[in-house]
């Protein structure tokens, strides 16, 4: 299983671009979010036709700010009009979110979107998150596994004891665990002082944020600081 970041940033951090990452897992290639940044990445790099599926967060612009310009490439110039992108959703509700938001742009989004069911992906499991970054607002985690390795991607959150209460649960007591990250005190996100207890357990690294306002007493790696997570860096 790999991992790469398309950008590590906050919504404000476009020096780093909009968090997001493309997971290869039992040889299938998951975009994880698609920011205002990402579209410019995804074509500097030739990555459309490597992506399999699309996975969403949420829906905040600096996870889905260039989805409709990424779809279009994807059909249009990637594959000449005769494959659609393929994004999951976790859940019914959450396809009809994305769909009339797609729709504003495309007047119908199915021309371009083949939309699957989350539960048809056996590598994946969801993590339920809603309200925990902004109240009444969905969000949504992932576990991806292969063989005996887990990876998990946080998503934005503002509790950082959530994520690993759910591993816990489901019994998972080793991962790799990439969790957005604050390093200062911002409603809707995890400041890093709450995931340091977890570190004994997990590995963990830190997204979404700017690195060079990073803190002497941080001890949570964070993937700007780890080339081999970074596309820049292959």
């Amino acid at each position: 299983m790999q991992i790469l970041f398309l950008g590590t940033g906050g919504a404000f951090d476009p020096e780093y671009g909009n968090s997001a990452a493309m997971v290869i897992c039992n040889g299938k290639t998951y975009l994880i979010d698609c920011g205002f940044t990402v579209y410019g990445t995804l074509k500097k790099f030739d990555l459309f036709n490597r992506i399999d599926y699309v996975l969403l967060t949420h829906l905040h612009n600096d996870h889905t700010g260039s989805l409709v310009n990424t779809a279009l490439h994807y059909n249009l110039i990637s594959n000449g009009g005769n494959k659609k992108i393929r994004i999951a959703s976790p859940s019914k509700k959450f396809r009809k979110q994305v769909k009339r938001m797609m729709d504003v742009a495309l007047q119908e989004s199915d021309d371009f979107v083949e939309w699957v069911a989350l539960k048809d992906l056996p590598d994946i499991t969801v993590i339920d998150t809603h309200s925990r970054h902004v109240n009444q607002y969905q969000t949504w985690g992932y576990i991806f596994r292969e063989k005996e390795e887990v990876m998990v991607y946080s998503g934005d959150i503002g509790d950082g004891d959530y994520v690993f209460s759910k591993l816990k649960k489901k019994k998972i007591k080793q991962a790799t665990v990439f969790h957005e990250l604050s390093l200062k005190e911002v409603p809707g996100h995890t400041i890093y002082t709450q995931l340091i207890p977890h570190l004994k357990e997990y590995r963990i690294y830190g997204y979404h944020c700017d690195p060079r306002n990073n803190k002497p007493d941080n001890p949570v790696p964070l993937v700007a600081d780890h080339p081999e997570f970074l596309i820049e860096g292959k």
